[in-house]
């Protein structure tokens, strides 16, 4: 099973993911992110320069993660681990993979409904059957203070993709990713998400532009960063981390795509709204400041 065939299942499950292919990077985003599980394949790098992967190192991750989530409250650990390996029919494998830390073991090559389950059974007998649910248990991400994450769009082309920036670091996106990325931030400039059948997705599935955008975004956005919230009801928001930065709007709509020219002319608006509001708060009197302030 591929990396692309496992996305593909968590996002059927409305499931967000952070995905990385080694051990240094893996503790990192655990030391500084806050996850629900985490699905292992053991054959995974040591560093990022390495050439060859080993399941030694997935086995080290996985030992390491139980020293900082050692955490076993009821029929799984608080923060679940799912292997994924060759080796699952092995008996001796898994019960040895059992006393490292994970929570169950999956035959690579069973099927995607098998992984499905395993997910859902998961996250159900750790306490997360939704996110409301998980919210307390997740508490908040260890480590250093989260830094924004700056968004921005100067808009120009590149062959058939777009430039955007994250934290000044430009990247080159699809114009089906910009317009899930515009759809994201107008709401956020509003105040709220947006659902996945606004941006094109349907009920009786996962909709696959978020992962799309997150891989497009993935040379400038750090394994740590959690740019992307999801209410596992199909609404997605920004994080509170994102701070909108400069939008070349008239670049946008001159892209001859009419779901983008619609979108910027949205945050066009939102941003004008915004500056109005501020204006008039600076003129008012103190009392009515207040009163603006509070009811903002």
């Amino acid at each position: 099973m591929t990396a692309d065939e496992v996305q593909t299942i968590l996002d059927a499950l409305e499931c967000d993911a952070v995905a990385v292919t080694n051990k240094v990077d893996a503790v990192e985003a655990l030391q500084n992110h806050t996850f629900c599980m985490v699905l292992l394949d053991l054959q995974i790098y040591g560093a990022p320069d390495s050439i060859k992967g080993h399941a030694e190192h997935g086995r080290s991750f996985l030992r390491e993660l139980r020293r900082q989530c050692p955490e076993h409250p009821g029929p799984c650990h608080q923060l679940p681990v799912l292997v994924v390996t060759s080796n699952a029919a092995v008996a001796d494998e898994a019960v040895s993979l059992m006393r490292e830390g994970a929570d169950d073991v999956v035959q690579k090559g069973t099927g995607s409904r098998v992984l499905s389950d395993a997910v859902r059974r998961a996250l159900e007998q750790s306490g997360r059957s939704d996110h409301a649910a998980c919210a307390p248990l997740g508490g908040e991400a260890q480590g250093p203070a989260a830094a924004p994450i700056t968004l921005s769009i100067p808009g120009d082309r590149q062959g058939r993709r777009v430039m955007v920036a994250v934290n000044d670091r430009p990247v080159a996106v699809t114009e089906s990713s910009l317009a899930t990325l515009m759809h994201l931030m107008v709401a956020y400039a509003k105040g709220g998400g947006v659902h996945k059948k606004e941006m094109g997705g349907s009920d009786e599935r996962g909709y696959k532009g978020i992962s799309k955008l997150l891989q497009d975004l993935r040379p400038v956005l750090g394994a740590a960063d959690e740019l992307i919230e999801n209410d596992c009801r199909g609404r997605y928001r920004l994080s509170a981390r994102v701070v909108l930065g400069p939008c070349e709007t008239q670049r946008l709509a001159a892209l001859d795509n009419p779901t983008v020219a619609k979108l910027a002319s949205g945050l066009e608006g939102c941003r004008r709204q915004s500056t109005s509001s501020r204006s008039s708060s600076v003129a008012a009197p103190i009392e009515a400041r207040g009163v603006s302030r509070t009811a903002g």
